[in-house]
């Protein structure tokens, strides 16, 4: 009777173990998703206020695309270099991400990642709120440009993740 009862003691000890190991891979998995959901919407967000402080700032925009554009700073002296956001990939970027290049040389410099295809977008309207034209702009509806609307679509990289999460802004443009 005794060998039976430490058996049974010893499986409902397994079995207890076993629950407690998958409850503790559970809880890690939906750790990890929450933590990484949570620096790809920060680093979005960030990347929006960049994208969006420094497009207020333009006095010209040479380039107005759905996913890039090109722009002199009215930060800048002059003559002032192009700065540009565009969407693309390459050194710091693990994935698609927005890249910022400030006219110094450098290149395009990574921003955000996580970015999905098509996940920068750039809407542009008169001094009426009215949205301009197909893109890319013409000249003479480049210079009508007074507002920017911004999307970044961000998603987590992990193998079955979240749906995309979408952040947007518009920006007037304060030098035009």
């Amino acid at each position: 009777m005794i060998l039976l009862e430490r058996l049974l003691a010893l499986a409902l000890a397994g079995l207890i173990a076993a629950s407690m190991m998958v409850l503790w891979q559970t809880q890690q998995e939906t750790y990890f998703r929450g933590s990484e959901a949570a620096q790809v919407q920060q680093d979005v967000r960030a990347a929006l206020e960049r994208v969006a402080r420094d497009v207020r700032q333009a006095k010209t925009v040479s380039t107005a695309d759905t996913g890039r554009i090109v722009f002199k700073s009215a930060a800048d002296a002059d003559p002032a270099p192009d700065r540009t956001f565009d969407l693309g990939s390459g050194a710091g970027c693990a994935r698609l991400c927005v890249r910022y290049d400030v006219g110094d040389g450098a290149g395009p410099q990574p921003i955000a990642d996580g970015i999905v295809s098509g996940g920068l977008q750039f809407s542009y309207r008169d001094s009426a709120g009215t949205v301009l034209g197909a893109v890319p702009l013409s000249a003479t509806d480049r210079l009508r440009v007074q507002q920017v609307d911004i999307t970044l679509v961000g998603q987590m990289v992990l193998s079955d993740p979240d749906p995309p999460f979408t952040f947007t802004t518009s920006v007037k443009l304060r030098n035009r």
